[in-house]
C-alpha cells in the first residue's frame, strides 16, 4: 500500500490500522481544499490497491480530521 500513496502524503500503519497525514497551511480556501483533494484522492488509491489485492476498506472507520495550531 504505502507505494500506491502519493510522495506528499505520509501513511503511518500498524497491523491493520492505517493513517495517512497531509500537513499544510491553511493560507488560503484553495490551499485547503487542495489538500483536502488530496486525501480525497489517496484515500480512492488507497480502497482501490485494497480491492485489487482482496481486502477491504472499512468506510464506517475511514474520516477525515483536520486540527489547525
Amino acid at each position: 500500500m504505502f507505494d500506491v500513496v502519493p510522495p506528499s502524503i505520509t501513511v503511518y500503519g500498524f497491523a491493520d490500522d492505517h493513517t495517512a497525514n497531509k500537513r499544510f497551511k491553511p493560507t488560503s480556501s484553495f490551499v485547503e481544499r487542495t489538500a483536502i483533494q488530496e486525501l480525497e484522492s489517496c484515500a480512492l488509491v488507497i480502497n482501490n490497491w485494497m480491492n485489487e489485492n482482496k481486502l477491504k476498506m472499512n468506510a464506517s472507520k475511514t474520516e477525515f480530521i483536520m486540527f489547525d495550531n
